[in-house]
């Protein structure tokens, strides 16, 4: 649908939840882009403040509220290599957020392409997941899918989020375990 705004990702839809812009969003049935997972949502949404990076919005989500996901305009090509990062911190005694990327098969279904469980720090600090198309060949041509999920054990916590991008990549990055060799 044409809004008539301009977004600052062609790829990602409302990439720092800044849409509607009207008041507080319990939910994220009338967030831009953005779809709540499975479940009943408690206390999740978007609201002004909280440590935005861009822009005056972000969102939360609350533990044991359902994630929230985008399906991009991103068609997956052979020879990609894709980055998506993250601003997230914690709200309130949230201390992981999952971030996964998918894809949507032909029968519309969401098949994972790559997860990873991010600590939280109070912060608001940028994070990746990253993947290479010629892992899964079953991804080409199919549109790419960000899923963020407050999987704190505490389901009376929260996070913040904002600032979602996406970046192509010549290599996947190297990750080297800070705990390595102790």
């Amino acid at each position: 649908e044409d809004l008539g705004i301009v977004l600052d990702s062609p790829l990602i839809w409302n990439p720092s939840f800044e849409l509607p812009g009207t008041t507080k969003q319990d939910g994220f049935d009338n967030v831009v882009g953005w779809t709540s997972a499975e479940g009943d949502v408690t206390d999740s949404g978007i609201e002004e403040g909280w440590g935005a990076t861009d822009g005056t919005w972000t969102a939360f989500l609350m533990g044991s509220d359902p994630g929230v996901y985008q399906v991009t305009q991103l068609e997956i090509s052979a020879d990609d290599i894709i980055q998506v990062s993250v601003d997230a911190q914690n709200l309130w005694a949230a201390t992981t957020l999952l971030a996964e990327l998918f894809f949507v098969d032909d029968a519309g279904a969401m098949v994972p392409l790559v997860s990873s469980n991010i600590e939280l720090t109070g912060e608001m600090v940028t994070s990746s997941v990253a993947f290479a198309a010629a892992d899964d060949p079953n991804c080409v041509g199919q549109r790419l899918g960000i899923l963020f999920d407050n999987v704190t054990e505490d389901g009376a916590s929260w996070l913040g989020l904002d600032n979602v991008s996406i970046d192509f990549l010549a290599e996947l990055p190297v990750v080297v375990d800070p705990n390595a060799g102790q």
